[in-house]
């Protein structure tokens, strides 16, 4: 058998899966390698959050995963979620008066927030 063949041969009995990107909102997602992947390979995703958003959870298959990376052990359709940037708004101690916000706690950025000062 030539070394051809014996190629041939090992590529016919490799067990390979489909990496691919699912749909994703906010965000993008990119996987390295992807299409037809030899089964055991670890796969890098990144996900890049869009202006205004913050990564969540990176899925595969729908389960979500610890870090960045996966070993491919079946066909795999990867994606991720994507939530606005937060911030806490609370009031600080105030003396000789009152001050109130509204929304108060957390607000996603880009909310309007009320201050209301009352001597």
């Amino acid at each position: 058998m030539s070394a051809s063949e014996v190629a041939d041969a090992y590529e016919a009995l490799t067990v390979k899966y489909n990496v691919s990107v699912g749909a994703v909102t906010n965000g993008t997602v990119t996987v390295n390698p992807d299409g037809a992947v030899e089964a055991g390979t670890k796969v890098t995703v990144t996900a890049t959050p869009a202006t205004d958003y913050v990564l969540d959870k990176i899925y595969v298959n729908g389960t979500a995963i610890s870090g960045n990376t996966f070993n491919v052990t079946e066909n795999a359709v990867v994606t991720a979620t994507f939530k606005k940037v937060q911030y806490a708004v609370s009031v600080g101690t105030v003396t000789n008066g009152t001050v109130t916000v509204a929304p108060n706690g957390t607000v996603n950025k880009g909310t309007e927030v009320t201050v209301t000062a009352t001597p």
